[in-house]
């Protein structure tokens, strides 16, 4: 036997029978169940973007690296083992520009997280703020 009340789910107020408010409880439970997961959502969507750009800046920087190191053993082989014949200049040349050239959005990292009181030097040489370049490379 169903019998008429008044009852509460969530924020709102009705006048219904035992069923349905049962049913309007769990529908109340269920949105407050949804707003929670699309918030984590949110979160997870913000951080899931925060490490695709650090693992992009870790690629870059990594690459970089690679290059450096291999025009360090081609110029070992060269100067100390004096192994002309084995050298590869075009690793040296890439490995220079590697180490020479840089790039804005390692270089703003760098800034960003290692808290770099010099800021002057990054926007004089870019000619960016590092918060300009961080934004724009997410």
């Amino acid at each position: 036997m169903c019998i008429n009340r008044i009852g509460q789910a969530g924020p709102s107020i009705y006048y219904s029978n035992s069923q349905r408010h049962g049913i309007l409880v769990d529908l109340e439970d269920l949105k407050e169940r949804v707003a929670l997961l699309e918030s984590k959502d949110k979160e997870n969507s913000s951080e899931l973007k925060d490490n695709r750009r650090q693992t992009e800046v870790l690629k870059k920087a990594s690459e970089g690296y690679r290059r450096i190191r291999r025009r360090f053993f081609d110029t070992y082989k060269r100067d100390i083992l004096r192994l002309p014949h084995v050298l590869a200049p075009r690793d040296i040349h890439t490995g220079n520009e590697a180490a020479h050239g840089g790039n804005v959005v390692i270089d703003a990292d760098i800034y960003d997280t290692e808290s770099r009181n010099d800021l002057y030097v990054f926007q004089n040489l870019y000619g960016l703020k590092v918060g300009q370049v961080m934004k724009n490379s997410m």
